[in-house]
């Protein structure tokens, strides 16, 4: 996650913008990391929910395919919505402003919770409804 007043000064190819400058300079780039110390369930909902959908558009047959892929997306998928359930809470930068505040998370991660039913239901070789399914309804 960065710091939206230092991408929003910047208005070029974001592959010719300066590095590693210092704060207030056209080079700073900060970086904020989400972890249980400091929550990002909405921001890391909605990455989930990017993947599991990516990774069904790769499992079709066609020039798009990329099974490999495909796994990975699903894998580290599952693992994000592991950890953004272990560390809910909405995520704020630590200095500045937010320019897309979130109100809350709950909704993000019932999306995620929804697209992991769904890719739970694409690989169950049973007809029972998957535990992710029940997860997402109780919330």
């Amino acid at each position: 996650v960065g710091a939206v007043e230092v991408d929003h000064a910047y208005w070029g190819r974001p592959e010719q913008q300066p590095e590693r400058g210092a704060r207030d300079t056209p080079g700073f780039r900060p970086v904020f990391v989400i972890s249980a110390q400091s929550p990002g369930a909405d921001i890391v909902g909605e990455a989930v929910s990017a993947m599991i959908a990516i990774s069904f558009v790769l499992s079709k047959n066609g020039v798009q395919s990329d099974w490999p892929l495909a796994g990975q997306l699903q894998k580290r998928a599952r693992q994000l919505l592991a950890f953004a359930e272990a560390a809910p809470g909405t995520w704020a930068p630590p200095y500045g402003t937010n320019a897309y505040p979130s109100s809350a998370y709950i909704d993000e991660l019932i999306l995620a919770q929804l697209w992991r039913c769904r890719l739970d239901m694409a690989t169950s070789s049973t007809t029972a409804l998957p535990t992710s399914c029940r997860v997402a309804l109780d919330k």
